[in-house]
């Protein structure tokens, strides 16, 4: 790895880790504002976005301001990050083809990274990925609730609303982080090093990243407080002290990270894993909307899955499938790659 590459590597680092920091620093602050345009608009009616707006603020409650603070950040110091890749390389970070992100072109013939490229059957792709992921993820949702695991909820909210609520939310949500994770991060990754090596760091970028995300049972105390986000964060890290919660959580987010970026280098393209990723994202709140864990005393069932339909070693079992359809998704695309080493 040349030096200039290896530089770009830490600079992509360097660029999480001030986002998660400056995502924590801001939540509590985003928080409030939530709150106070709720507390302002309640009982009003001024116009759809700021009534939706104002809705979203209602139903949230720190961990959903949390979770928009640090994507936010990762957004925010995004052009930053491509301006500094650019530094010294006199070219810019993006060539007048949106479908191919151009990086700084320092690096050696051996390791000379992989752009994207369009894909004229993308959209098929994209359905290809979400019908995997999430139909597999369907399935194990209907195999937790027969083991006992997960039951219904009483009263399930109708179907309609759910679509309108969880749908958009995904597709949004899977679309700036493939942009950010497949798009960016891993063609820099690609340009500093061999293809198994880039997918292997960018997967552990993405879990840590998402490892650092609260759960459904991490509680706040005095939310409004303003070194409350540093807390929440510190409370958050210290998981990877606790090998249950790396083995159930962390080890899942891994195997993610991975299909996702394989998916990325073997199609060269960001259609598929955009799919893959929204298919997990819509089902998982979706079952989190209409499915609630039940408590079990026997620690090997809380081994094989936890309190989301992504935690447990059973999720990893569906994941290992979900990486072999992938393998098989993409055979037309591999006459382009040569395996990863």
């Amino acid at each position: 790895m040349k030096d200039h590459a290896h530089g770009d590597v830490w600079k992509v680092w360097s660029y999480a880790v001030l986002s998660i920091v400056l995502g924590a620093i801001a939540a509590p602050w985003i928080h409030n504002l939530g709150k106070a345009l709720e507390e302002i608009t309640r009982g009003k009616h001024l116009n759809f976005a700021i009534d939706r707006i104002a809705q979203l603020c209602r139903d949230s409650d720190f961990n959903d301001f949390y979770q928009f603070s640090i994507i936010f950040a990762f957004t925010l110091l995004l052009f930053p990050l491509i301006s500094w890749l650019s530094v010294g390389t006199g070219a810019p970070a993006f060539s007048p083809n949106p479908w191919r992100i151009r990086l700084p072109h320092h690096t050696s013939s051996t390791h000379a990274g992989q752009p994207l490229r369009p894909d004229p059957h993308g959209p098929l792709n994209a359905l290809t990925g979400f019908v995997i992921a999430a139909g597999l993820f369907l399935l194990l949702a209907w195999l937790l609730t027969t083991a006992g695991s997960f039951r219904w909820q009483s009263k399930l909210p109708g179907i309609d609303s759910l679509l309108f609520k969880l749908l958009p939310a995904a597709l949004a949500t899977s679309l700036i982080l493939e942009f950010l994770f497949r798009g960016i991060i891993l063609g820099v990754f690609l340009r500093a090093m061999r293809p198994s090596a880039a997918i292997s760091m960018s997967a552990l970028i993405f879990a840590l990243i998402l490892f650092l995300q609260p759960s459904s049972n991490t509680i706040l105390t005095a939310p409004d407080a303003t070194p409350s986000g540093l807390n929440f964060l510190a409370q958050l890290a210290s998981r990877f002290a606790d090998p249950k919660s790396l083995a159930i959580s962390f080890i899942p987010f891994l195997a993610m990270g991975s299909i996702l970026a394989y998916a990325r280098w073997r199609t060269s393209s960001l259609w598929l894993p955009f799919g893959l990723h929204a298919g997990w994202s819509f089902t998982v709140h979706l079952f989190a909307e209409i499915a609630n864990p039940v408590p079990r005393a026997e620690p090997l069932a809380n081994l094989l899955s936890g309190q989301t339909l992504q935690q447990g070693l059973l999720p990893l079992g569906i994941l290992a499938l979900t990486a072999f359809l992938t393998h098989l998704t993409t055979q037309s695309h591999a006459g382009n790659q040569a395996q990863p080493r």
